[in-house]
Order: C-alpha cells, then sequence, then structure tokens
C-alpha cells in the first residue's frame, strides 16, 4: 500500500482510531516503508497539534477524545455505503431499520451538495435486491432476538423443522440450541 507522505500521515491517524494502540513495526508492514520513516511521520503529526501518546513497548495511539473531522467521500463510496445502508435497513427488526434510517440521513446530510446529487443520480439506477422483512411481523420479532443474542452472547434454543418435511407439527419438530455469531 505504498502512498505519498500526506496520504500516509492521513492514513496514520486513521489506522490509530479504528486499532487503538498501534506498533511503529505494523504500520511501516502496513504502509511498505521504514520503521524510521514512521517515527518522522509520528513526529510530524505531533509537531502539527494531532495529540499522540507513545508507550514504549506497545506503540502509538491517539490522546482519548481526539477524533478526525469528517471525512470526505467520493460519490461511488459514498453511494456503496448507502446501498449497503438501505440494503441493512431492509434486512434488519424495526429498531436497527429505524438506526440505519437515521445514519443515512446523517450520511447524506454531510455531503457536499455536488456529491450529494451525484450520489442520489448512482442510487437511482443501482439496487441491491435484499431478503425482505418487512410486512412479517413474526420475522422482524425473530430478527430482533436473534441481533440481541449475538450482541449479549446468549445461546438461542428454537424448534426446527426441516423446509422439506411436510409433517411440520409440533411433534415432528427438533429442539435446537445455538450459539449465534
Amino acid at each position: 500500500m505504498r502512498v505519498n507522505k500526506t496520504e500516509r500521515m492521513l492514513a496514520t491517524v486513521l489506522e490509530l482510531q479504528r486499532r487503538g494502540t498501534v506498533r511503529a513495526e505494523d504500520l511501516a508492514a502496513h504502509f511498505e516503508t521504514s520503521v524510521r520513516t514512521i517515527y518522522r511521520d509520528i513526529t510530524a503529526l505531533s509537531e502539527s497539534g494531532v495529540p499522540i501518546v507513545a508507550t514504549p513497548g506497545q506503540g502509538y495511539a491517539l490522546m482519548d477524545g481526539y477524533f478526525l473531522p469528517p471525512l470526505s467521500f467520493t460519490a461511488d463510496e459514498a453511494t456503496l455505503l448507502l446501498l449497503g445502508a438501505d440494503v441493512m435497513a431492509a434486512s434488519f427488526d424495526h429498531e436497527y431499520a429505524k438506526i440505519t434510517r437515521q445514519a443515512i440521513g446523517k450520511l447524506e446530510t454531510a455531503l457536499p451538495q455536488r456529491v450529494r446529487s451525484a450520489v442520489a443520480q448512482l442510487r437511482t439506477g443501482l439496487s441491491f435486491v435484499p431478503v425482505r422483512t418487512n410486512g412479517n411481523e413474526q420475522q422482524q420479532a425473530n430478527l430482533g432476538m436473534l441481533r440481541q443474542a449475538i450482541v449479549g452472547r446468549k445461546r438461542l434454543r428454537f424448534a426446527y423443522a426441516a423446509p422439506s418435511d411436510a409433517r411440520q407439527d409440533s411433534q415432528t419438530r427438533e429442539v435446537r440450541e445455538v450459539d449465534p455469531h
């Protein structure tokens, strides 16, 4: 991932934001540069006001509370994020669908007008065909329970009948326990 110095320094801050503490050796390997170059980049970032903390033996981290202002997305990047969000809104339970629509609104609002217009045009020409759960309250409830089990790391128990089994009464169903991932 060879990039110029400015791009590398911005990407370094993003890596620190994303990963927390990162060693100079790992950054050097990631950016295909020397450790000495990373040391120089870290010094330059610190001198420009980015609050970086160095912990011997552990690596570099940003001070708590520091974050970069919103990133600027290209029309293609924003389109892909919004199309993915559209799929998520249609594929999850009501609570996550609402949260996804809020996130879509925030992203659209953050885009400059020319990018927003380009994204709107691209979104009309591209679409995914998600599995629809809208209108099916039982599927919505099941997705909500499943999401809560995944987040809470809780085991689920449910009755299962193979789709090919014509006898789907309570007698032929098999009870299963799963750890959702």
